[in-house]
C-alpha cells in the first residue's frame, strides 16, 4: 500500500517546506536555485489558482473541502482494486497535494506558495509542492483513462 503512504508524505513534506519558507526573513527571500531556473520566494494565496476568489476565503475553503471530500470518495476504493497503477499513483499525488493545501487553509487562512519556475508557461505562477502533486496526479490519472480507453477499444 505504498500509495496510501504517499498521500500523507506529499502533504507532510510540503508542510515542512512551507514552514521553512514562512520562517525566512525579508532578506533571505527570494533566492535562485537550480542554475537560476527556479526562484524560491514566498506568496500567500487566499484564493484558488491564480488568486481567483481571493476576496472570499470562506467560499474558497468550502470549495476546497468539498473537492477534496468528493475526490477521496472517488479515489479511495481504487486502492483495493488490482492494477490501475497510474490511477493509484496519480490519485495519491493529487490527494496528498489537496490535503497539503487544505491544511494551510485551515491553519493559516491562506496557502503558502514558494516555487517560481522561470520558464514559460510557468513563469507567471508561484506554486508549492502540493500544487505540483495535484497537477502531476491529474496528468497520471488522465493517462490512465486514455490507456484504459485504448485497451477497451482493441
Amino acid at each position: 500500500m505504498i500509495y496510501l503512504g504517499l498521500i500523507p508524505a506529499v502533504a507532510f513534506i510540503d508542510r515542512q517546506l512551507k514552514n521553512d519558507v514562512e520562517a525566512q526573513g525579508k532578506d533571505d527571500l527570494p533566492y535562485d536555485t537550480f542554475n537560476d531556473r527556479i526562484t524560491i520566494t514566498k506568496a500567500h494565496n487566499k484564493g484558488m489558482s491564480m488568486n481567483f476568489l481571493e476576496e472570499r476565503p470562506d467560499v474558497v475553503l468550502k470549495i476546497h473541502l468539498t473537492e477534496t471530500a468528493l475526490f477521496s470518495l472517488w479515489y479511495l476504493p481504487t486502492l483495493f482494486k488490482k492494477g490501475e497503477v497510474l490511477k493509484k499513483l496519480g490519485g495519491a499525488l493529487a490527494l496528498g497535494g489537496a490535503l497539503g493545501n487544505l491544511s494551510d487553509r485551515f491553519t493559516r487562512g491562506y496557502v503558502v506558495d514558494y516555487i517560481l519556475i522561470k520558464k514559460w508557461p510557468f513563469n507567471k505562477m508561484i506554486m508549492n509542492l502540493s500544487d505540483i502533486g495535484i497537477a502531476s496526479g491529474a496528468v497520471l490519472s488522465a493517462a490512465h483513462v486514455l490507456l484504459d480507453s485504448y485497451k477497451k477499444a482493441k
